[in-house]
C-alpha cells in the first residue's frame, strides 16, 4: 500500500508550528532509503494520472526547482524549462499565496508571523541548489525563459522552448498556442505594493538572483538603487 512521504507542503496544514520537512525540498541531509521512497511514492502517483492518457506529463511545481538532480537520477531523460521572474514580484506574490493556503487549506488559524522569513530561505535554499546541479543537464535539456518575456510574446518564446529542447515540430501547433493565448488576452496578474522597506530586504536578501539574473539593471531603470555586494 503507498503512503504519503514528507514534504514541505505540510507546513500548509499547520502554518503556526517551525516549518514542516524543508530537507524535503532539496534532500539535503534526508537518508538515502527515505529518498528511495519518495522517489517510488512520485512514481506512484505519476503512473496513476497517465495510466489513461500515456503522454509526456509536464510536471509544473516550484519546489521541483531544486531537485534537479532527484528528478535526473529518476528520468535521465527529463528536460526542463526554468522560467524566472522579477523577483520584487515574486516575493509579495509567494507571500500572498502562502496566505491563502494557509487560510483555505490549513487546520489551525494562521498567525503568518515568519511567514516572511520563511519565503526568503525557501527561495535561497532553492536556487542554491538549483545553480549548483543545473550543469548536470545537457544542452538539449535546459532552457531559460524570463517570465516578463513570455507574457510580452508568448508564441515566440514558446517556439523558443520547443526549437532549445527539440520537442518537435511547433509549427503544426502554432494554430492552437495562438488560440490558447488569445482567449488569456484579458487575463490580469494581481498586482502588488512593496515599502521601501521590504524592497531593500528583498534586494539584500536576494541579491545574488537579482544580479545573475539581469534585474539588478532594471532597478537602476526604474530609479532604485542597484544592487549592493
Amino acid at each position: 500500500m503507498q503512503h504519503g512521504r514528507p514534504l514541505a507542503y505540510l507546513t500548509i496544514a499547520f502554518p503556526n508550528r517551525p516549518p514542516q520537512c524543508q530537507e524535503y525540498l532539496d534532500f539535503r541531509g534526508v537518508p538515502g532509503a527515505d529518498v528511495n521512497r519518495w522517489k517510488n511514492a512520485l512514481v506512484w502517483f505519476l503512473k496513476c494520472v497517465t495510466l489513461q492518457n500515456p503522454k509526456r506529463i509536464v510536471l509544473k511545481s516550484p519546489a521541483h526547482t531544486c531537485r534537479v538532480r532527484v528528478l535526473l537520477e529518476m528520468f535521465p531523460k527529463a528536460k526542463f524549462v526554468h522560467i524566472v521572474r522579477d523577483p520584487y514580484v515574486v516575493f509579495p506574490s509567494t507571500v500572498n499565496l502562502w496566505n491563502r493556503l494557509y487560510q483555505d487549506e490549513g487546520f489551525q488559524v494562521p498567525t503568518c508571523e515568519h511567514l516572511n522569513e520563511l519565503v526568503f530561505q525557501t527561495f535561497t535554499r532553492m536556487y542554491e541548489a538549483f545553480e549548483r546541479d543545473r550543469e548536470l543537464l545537457g544542452p538539449d535539456q535546459f532552457c531559460q525563459v524570463r517570465y516578463e518575456d513570455l507574457v510580452a510574446d508568448p508564441v515566440g518564446q514558446m517556439r523558443l522552448v520547443y526549437e532549445r529542447l527539440g520537442l518537435g515540430d511547433f509549427e503544426s501547433l502554432r494554430p492552437a498556442v495562438e488560440d490558447y493565448f488569445s482567449r488569456q488576452k484579458d487575463y490580469k496578474t494581481n498586482r502588488y505594493q512593496i515599502t521601501p522597506e521590504m524592497r531593500d530586504e528583498i534586494t539584500r536578501r536576494w541579491g545574488k538572483f537579482i544580479r545573475d539574473y539581469g534585474y539588478a539593471a532594471e532597478e537602476v531603470e526604474r530609479g532604485q538603487p542597484a544592487v549592493g555586494g
